[in-house]
Parts: C-alpha cells; sequence; structure tokens
C-alpha cells in the first residue's frame, strides 16, 4: 500500500492505493488495486467540509464457503463458488464546532453513497428437494452473491463537553439513515437519479410490498444512539441509549418455521430501545473500578433474525493504567 498527504493553507489532500489478494488452497481472487481519495477544507475558523472516495474488497470467509451445519434447527449450507465482494464508498460532510459559554461542541453531518458488485447476502430458501424421508426438502441459509446493490444514507452527530461548577458533563447523540435496495430486483433504481429520488421520499416511510421485495433483507434503516457522561470529583455517572428500527425485509417462510417470531416482530412495532448505565469512582490516581448495566431494561431485542441478543448483564470492571 502506499499514500500520499498534502497539506496546504486551508487544504489537507489525500490519495492512496493499495493491492490485495487472498486464497484458500485452490480458490484464486481476482486481483486488483483499490484507491481512495480524499478532501478536506477549512471554510471559517471552526468550519470544515470534506470529501472521500474508497474501494474494497470483502473475501468470503471459511464458514460462508465451507461451513454445513446440519445441526442447527435453521441449516447452514456451504457455497464453495461464492465470489469476493467489491463494493465503494463515497461521502460529503461538513462538521462545525461551536461554543456556548463555557460548553465546547460540533455537530456532523454526512452524506454517503456505497455501492456493491458480487455483495454477500445469507439467503433462506430449500436448498435440498423434497424426498420420501423429507416430503418439504430441507430449508436454511447459503450465502449468495447479489449481483448489484446500492445503500445511500446520512448521518448526523452533535458532541459536546462543558462543566456546571465542579460537575463535568459530555454528551454525545447520533443519527443515521441508509436506504438498502438490490438493484437486481429494482431495475429501475440502476438509474441514480431514480433511485436517489426514492431515497429522499423513503424518509416518509417505505411501502410494505416494495420493503419485502426491493430491499436488502435483515437490515436497520434508522439507528439512534446517545450518551451522556457526568464526572464530579472521583465519581462518575453514565447513561446510554440506542435505537434499532424493525427489520423492513425478511424471509417470509422463517414466520412459519421459527415458533414465536411473529409474536415476538409484532411486539417490537417500529422498532427497539436498547438502554445501559454505569457508575465508576477513581480509586487511585492510575486505577478506576466501575459497574456497568447492559441491556438495562431487559429487553428481549434482536439485531440479527432469530438470535436474541444478551439479556440484562452486569459487570464490574477494574481499570488500570501502566
Amino acid at each position: 500500500f502506499s499514500q500520499v498527504d498534502y497539506m496546504r493553507e486551508k487544504w489537507n489532500l489525500s490519495a492512496g492505493t493499495r493491492y490485495e489478494f487472498n486464497r484458500i488452497d485452490s480458490n484464486k481472487e481476482n486481483r486488483r488495486p483499490m484507491f481512495k481519495l480524499g478532501a478536506n477544507y477549512q471554510v471559517a475558523k471552526k468550519t470544515y467540509l470534506r470529501a472521500n472516495y474508497g474501494e474494497g474488497y470483502r473475501f468470503p470467509t471459511i464458514g460462508e464457503r465451507y461451513v454445513d451445519d446440519k445441526v442447527a434447527i435453521l441449516r447452514v449450507f456451504p457455497n464453495p463458488n461464492l465470489k469476493t465482494e467489491f463494493g465503494w464508498t463515497a461521502e460529503i460532510g461538513v462538521k462545525q464546532g461551536f461554543k456556548i459559554g463555557n460548553w465546547n461542541g460540533q455537530a456532523d453531518w454526512a452524506l454517503f453513497w456505497q455501492e456493491y458488485t458480487d455483495l454477500i447476502e445469507f439467503r433462506f430458501n430449500q436448498y435440498e428437494p423434497a424426498t420420501l424421508e423429507k416430503p418439504m426438502g430441507t430449508f436454511g441459509f447459503k450465502a449468495l452473491n447479489l449481483q448489484q446493490a446500492r445503500v445511500a444514507g446520512t448521518e448526523i452527530s452533535v458532541s459536546g463537553n462543558g462543566n456546571i461548577g465542579d460537575v463535568m458533563i459530555n454528551v454525545l447523540a447520533g443519527y443515521t439513515y441508509s436506504f438498502p435496495v438490490n438493484l437486481a430486483n429494482d431495475t429501475a433504481s440502476r438509474n441514480p437519479i431514480t433511485y436517489f429520488g426514492k431515497f429522499i421520499k423513503s424518509f416518509g416511510g417505505v411501502d410494505s410490498v416494495y420493503a419485502a421485495s426491493k430491499l436488502l433483507p435483515y437490515r436497520n434503516r434508522y439507528l439512534v444512539k446517545g450518551d451522556i457522561d457526568i464526572s464530579y470529583r472521583k465519581l462518575n455517572i453514565g447513561y446510554g441509549v440506542q435505537y434499532y428500527s424493525k427489520f423492513d425485509n425478511m424471509d417470509p417462510l422463517l414466520y412459519v418455521l421459527i415458533p414465536g417470531l411473529s409474536q415476538f416482530m409484532n411486539r417490537i412495532g417500529s422498532g427497539d430501545w436498547v438502554h445501559q448505565a454505569r457508575i465508576g469512582m477513581n480509586i487511585s490516581p492510575n486505577a478506576t473500578i466501575s459497574f456497568l448495566i447492559n441491556n438495562l431494561t431487559n429487553l428481549e431485542y434482536a439485531t440479527r433474525p432469530a438470535r436474541m441478543d444478551a439479556p440484562r448483564t452486569f459487570n464490574l470492571q477494574l481499570k488500570v493504567k501502566i
């Protein structure tokens, strides 16, 4: 790999390239150089504009190609012919610093655009035909290549810190929205202008029929995060929350084969809020002991289909700087 950086007055430019290859036994991968470009311009004292472009590969894992899981309730099939996934990402954004009294902060907004060729996705289907022993055949998941996919989105974040007397407060909030489309199913959206029009309209909602047939499955279109940290002398208290919107597209057969899935999805509604809390104490200049609670409300939620995330957990943590 190589990278060149150039700084002059209010400009900060960078360009780089790398060459990657990967091989598992006799499987050969396509090899090619990949590039990245970036530019940052300081418009004002605390205002920065940026633009970035980068390319990347994702090689199929050994599990995606060769694992044949016959034990699990939902069978996982191997796909030794899986191709390497290739994609590129472009982004434009602006960062604005601000100061209110003794509070300092920054706001950041970005618009991103991602293109994928041979995107690797697990798909649920009947991969073994019906037999006398198995009249319904065998259903399960297999990693497949999608010919072409596109994901555009926007991200907004605000962070800041300040103090009220002896109390120091740090806050962070962020929102991400994405519109993941399978261009093999929505061929009209291969036209970037058509796709961008649908992307803008999707902020107001997506038709359920379109979502079930055109969007990439098992994706959260909306993500929200927030965190506040309060410090007073040796004491530190924090609280965080994440929001995951529901999956707009899931394989319909999962509702038939997984008991309780329909009730679970109905319970989710539009999405799930997951909370965390923490309290810590500096017991010396180099040591901190903390008590953390993840999934504070003990919510039943899943960021992957049919795979529950952890229930409420308690952790006692000791950090020592050496």
